[in-house]
């Protein structure tokens, strides 16, 4: 499918882009402390959340998302450490159990943010 000769913002074609995709919380995608690898382990645990309902494993989780079981195992470190996700071991052979606690919203005490979002949180 061709793009669009004019289009304003970010635009995408057919089903695939409308349908399969995931929302992040503004406190993850904007939060300073978590590197990018972080922010992507959130979305896999939201992911697996949302598809799956179950962790299927580090091995698993990081041969589905090409990365590096070391990395995600890095990555997935730094949410629990930041309390971003709660985990539950269950011992070595079984898969660990992850809990993705509500978000606060207490975006407007994080510096450095972006002004667009600030203004959209200011909106009436």
């Amino acid at each position: 499918m061709r793009p669009p000769d004019i289009f304003d913002g970010i635009t995408c074609d057919g089903q695939l882009l409308h349908g399969g995709f995931l929302q992040v919380p503004l406190k993850i995608l904007l939060n300073p402390r978590l590197s990018p690898g972080a922010k992507l382990a959130y979305q896999i645990l939201l992911y697996y959340a949302w598809k799956k309902r179950s962790y299927p494993g580090h091995s698993a989780a990081a041969t589905d998302f090409n990365l590096p079981e070391r990395s995600l195992k890095r990555y997935l470190a730094e949410l629990i450490t930041d309390c971003q996700v709660l985990v539950q071991r269950h011992g070595r052979g079984r898969p660990n159990s992850y809990h993705l606690p509500q978000p606060k919203l207490d975006l407007l005490d994080w510096e450095p943010e972006p002004a667009a979002v600030k203004s959209l949180i200011q909106q009436p």
